[in-house]
C-alpha cells in the first residue's frame, strides 16, 4: 500500500491505520549516525516520528541508554520487549538514565512493543523502526503480528531511507577538513593523484587513501561522481 501513496504525508497515514489494525499505539522512523561505538547524530523522520519521540527521548539523549537499541546493533533479529523485562534484565546496571529512560517510557504508555534496525547503504547510518503499544506484557506479540511488523517497517524504509542518505550526505560535507577540501578542487581541476599531492606536501599513495575515503562517505563509485557531488553541495 505504501508504493502507491502520492507523498510523505499520505504515506504517514496509511501507515498509521496499518499501525492501528496491527494492535500498536505508536511508530517511530528514525536514524542515528554512529562513529564506531558512539551514536553522533539523531535523524528524526517528520512524517514517521510520533511527538513523545521529540520530547523528553531527544532532550535527555535516551537513544544513548535505550537497551532495545544496543540489543537490535548486536543482532540483526527485532527485539521484542515490555519494559518489566527491560528493567529486570538491566537493574544491575544501575544507571540514572536508564531509569529516566524506562520512566519517560512508563509515562508515555509505551510499555511493549518491536523494535529493529536497518543499515542505510553508504553511510554510517542506521535506522531504526521502532512499535509500541501500551498493554504491559509482550506476550501478545505473535508471529503473525512480527511478520506484519516487518513488513510495514521495511516498506517505510524504501520509502524514507532516501531522504537519510540525503540528510546524512549533508553532514559529512559539512564536516570537510582544509586538507579535504584541497583534495576536491584538485580533482575538480583533472589534476592526478601526484600532481595533488605536490601542492599539499604529501605523497600520491596518501592522496589516493582519503579520496577513497571522500568517496566511502559521500556514496559515491568514483573520481566523476565525487566531483559531481563536491560541486553540486558547493563544496569547491
Amino acid at each position: 500500500m505504501l508504493a502507491s501513496a502520492r507523498g510523505t504525508a499520505e504515506c504517514g497515514r496509511i501507515a498509521t491505520s496499518l499501525l492501528r489494525l496491527m494492535g500498536f499505539a505508536t511508530f517511530a522512523y528514525f536514524a542515528l549516525e554512529f562513529t564506531r561505538d558512539d551514536a553522533e547524530c539523531l535523524y528524526l523522520h517528520e512524517a514517521f516520528t510520533p511527538a513523545a519521540y521529540r520530547g523528553d527521548y531527544v532532550r535527555r539523549r535516551h537513544h544513548d541508554v535505550d537497551p532495545r537499541m544496543l540489543g537490535t546493533r548486536a543482532s540483526s533479529m527485532p527485539v521484542v520487549w515490555d519494559l518489566r523485562q527491560l528493567a529486570r534484565e538491566h537493574a544491575a546496571r544501575g544507571c540514572d538514565a536508564l531509569d529516566g529512560f524506562l520512566r519517560v517510557m512508563h509515562d508515555d504508555d509505551m510499555c511493549s512493543g518491536v523494535m529493529y534496525s536497518m543499515p542505510v547503504p553508504g553511510t554510517r547510518v542506521h535506522a531504526f523502526a521502532s512499535f509500541t503499544a501500551p498493554r504491559r506484557s509482550r506476550d501478545w506479540i505473535s508471529s503473525a503480528t512480527l511478520e506484519q511488523v516487518l513488513s510495514l517497517g521495511l516498506s517505510v524504509h524504501r520509502f524514507a531511507a532516501p531522504q537519510l542518505i540525503a540528510s546524512a550526505r549533508e553532514r559529512a560535507a559539512e564536516r570537510l577538513t582544509p586538507f579535504e577540501r584541497e583534495l576536491l578542487v584538485g580533482i575538480a581541476e583533472g589534476a592526478s593523484d601526484k600532481e595533488i599531492g605536490r601542492r599539499l606536501d604529501t605523497s600520491a599513495h596518501n592522496v589516493d587513501y582519503h579520496l577513497r575515503k571522500l568517496r566511502k562517505r559521500f556514496g559515491v563509485a568514483n573520481r566523476i561522481q565525487l566531483t559531481y557531488f563536491a560541486s553540486a553541495r558547493g563544496l569547491i
